[in-house]
């Protein structure tokens, strides 16, 4: 039987040993929704036309939303995470 305890610390914690995992996710996630929607707007400028968030999300997946996610993690690790200065994982971030 699960412990609710463990589950809650699941959530919360990623294998790596990250302290502050689902609101980094939770953050990455927000982030990754403004690129897309500011995406979304270039495009409609560029293409003079509107252009749904499907379209956009495509687009922004194929031309750079890989290089987009260690940014983040590093921009948000850096300087958000409460748990940074105490983050062997942490420390491991390089600058970019």
């Amino acid at each position: 039987m699960n412990n609710k305890d463990d589950d809650f610390q699941s959530l919360e914690t990623s294998d790596s040993g990250c302290k502050a995992f689902k609101t980094l996710t939770d953050w990455q996630v927000d982030q990754y929704r403004m690129a897309v929607d500011e995406n979304r707007w270039y495009m409609g400028e560029r293409l003079g036309r509107a252009v749904d968030w499907e379209e956009a999300e495509e687009d922004f997946l194929h031309n750079g939303y890989y290089g987009c996610a260690p940014k983040w993690r590093n921009q948000y690790c850096k300087n958000k995470c409460m748990h940074f200065a105490t983050c062997a994982l942490g420390r491991t971030l390089t600058d970019e």
